[in-house]
């Protein structure tokens, strides 16, 4: 188990490793780790079998990725991802879960501010004779401070449903093959490439669905 900060390079090359680095990472290769960056990472040689996240972007040069789960925030370019035996290569970019689970959140919180926001209107206006003014003060207080936070939460929603648009423009790029046997998600959108595909290539998530282009 390896941890730092800032900046990381060097060989990871063990079974049962975890390295964990707030910052960037330069790395030579990594094989049967698990890697853990809060930055961008930049490999040099090669990712082996390897359980990866990267909260920035991936560079990979060399062979590429090669088997294992890399799960990345950013775009990835690669060399090449899977191998000529086909070894099942699983890239994850730009996941929405955590989005995802702060909307379903805000919304729960917003369906119950919008339902006392009514309750409570509806209650003053059905009110037959007139309540003592201490009262009224305090519920048109309350209405006030419900009504913004209503205003606060729909901002929130806002801002994750414009992060999400952004998450699914991100990409993969890879510039020498794609082998079969490789599965690439982005933002949540799954597809399997049953056949080695020569690059360079551009993958992306375009009308809810994965596209692979040639870029010659």
């Amino acid at each position: 188990y390896v941890r730092g900060s800032r900046k990381a390079e060097g060989i990871v090359a063990a079974e049962n490793t975890r390295v964990e680095v707030e910052g960037q990472a330069f790395l030579e290769r990594v094989e049967y780790a698990s890697l853990r960056i809060s930055g961008d990472c930049e490999i040099q040689d090669y990712l082996l079998q390897t359980s990866t996240e990267i909260g920035g972007e991936l560079t990979v040069k060399g062979k590429g990725i090669v088997g294992g789960e890399v799960t990345v925030r950013g775009r990835v370019q690669a060399s090449a991802v899977g191998s000529p035996a086909h070894v099942p290569t699983l890239i994850r970019i730009a996941p929405l879960d955590d989005l995802l689970e702060q909307e379903r959140k805000i919304r729960e919180r917003l369906e119950w501010v919008e339902t006392h926001l009514e309750k409570l209107k509806t209650i003053l206006k059905k009110t037959s004779t007139r309540p003592p003014s201490d009262f009224l003060d305090k519920a048109r207080n309350f209405i006030e401070r419900l009504e913004k936070e209503k205003k606060e939460l729909e901002k929130k929603v806002e801002r994750i449903k414009q992060e999400m648009d952004e998450r699914q423009r991100r990409f993969l790029e890879v510039w020498e093959r794609l082998y079969g046997n490789s599965r690439i998600c982005i933002a949540g959108k799954s597809r399997e490439f049953r056949e080695d595909l020569r690059g360079p290539l551009k993958i992306f998530l375009e009308r809810g669905e994965i596209t692979a282009i040639c870029l010659l």
